[in-house]
């Protein structure tokens, strides 16, 4: 018997508030088609409301009270100092690792708060929260040279300039910040060939510099809580996955 594959993308922050019907329909097709074709709505999250722990809810199901990632710090009374949250800091498995334990294949790629690594049946890119290139970011571990070889310049954070929101030159900063997250894989301003527009790009295969800004362009919205999508029959492909 054959069996079906998944995909599950994930953009962080990117509340239906933000991702109004004027901008989808014009800047992002294969979303577009996805919710005008299938079913979508608004989720509740998780208490905190925060990255770390709703990545961390999301992808195991389980309250932050139970996996124990409640936000991206922690204090430990053994040593009376503040830590950096992480996934060893979560205690029970995630998804891959429960997939994989049923002999499924998986992969996982730049989701926030996967560091370091769980062993798994397939291939694991941690994202956001991971210390930098120079850590073991990958599963398995020499999948790391591999990805750098192809991708010197991959990094999990994107320059960002904190400023006035009035001040025009930052907000243009920004946004070319937004779209090198986003740009194909193999193209770069820098390079001589163009960047394709922000927003036109979300059937694409994320570049080298996954980075956080998208999480830092819709942090502090008001009363913002996940979009939730699901595919109806009529839909066959989002980005050309199937």
């Amino acid at each position: 018997m054959t069996r079906r594959r998944v995909l599950i993308i994930g953009l962080d922050g990117a509340t239906w508030d933000v991702l109004d019907d004027t901008l989808v329909e014009a800047h992002m097709p294969h979303l577009h088609r996805l919710r005008t074709a299938g079913a979508y709505g608004v989720l509740q999250s998780c208490q905190p409301p925060v990255t770390a722990a709703a990545w961390t809810t999301c992808i195991t199901g389980c309250q932050p009270y139970t996996h124990g990632v409640v936000g991206f710090k922690e204090y430990r009374c053994g040593d009376d100092s503040i830590h950096i949250t992480s996934a060893a800091t979560c205690r029970v498995p995630n998804l891959w690792r429960q997939l994989s334990d049923q002999g499924l294949t998986v992969a996982s790629i730049n989701v926030p708060w996967t560091y370091p690594c769980p062993p798994v049946n397939g291939v694991v890119v941690s994202g956001y929260g991971t210390p930098g290139t120079h850590v073991d970011f990958t599963w398995p571990p020499r999948f790391k040279q591999e990805l750098l070889d192809k991708m010197p310049d991959f990094d999990f954070l994107a320059p960002w300039k904190e400023a006035d929101p009035s001040d025009s030159d930052a907000f243009e900063a920004n946004m070319r910040a937004v779209e090198r997250c986003f740009r194909p894989a193999g193209r770069d301003s820098t390079d001589g060939r163009s960047e394709a527009p922000l927003g036109r790009n979300d059937g694409a295969i994320p570049g080298p510099r996954p980075g956080i800004a998208p999480h830092l362009a819709v942090s502090g919205a008001p009363d913002a809580r996940p979009a939730c999508i699901a595919a109806g029959p009529g839909v066959r492909d989002a980005g050309g996955a199937r």
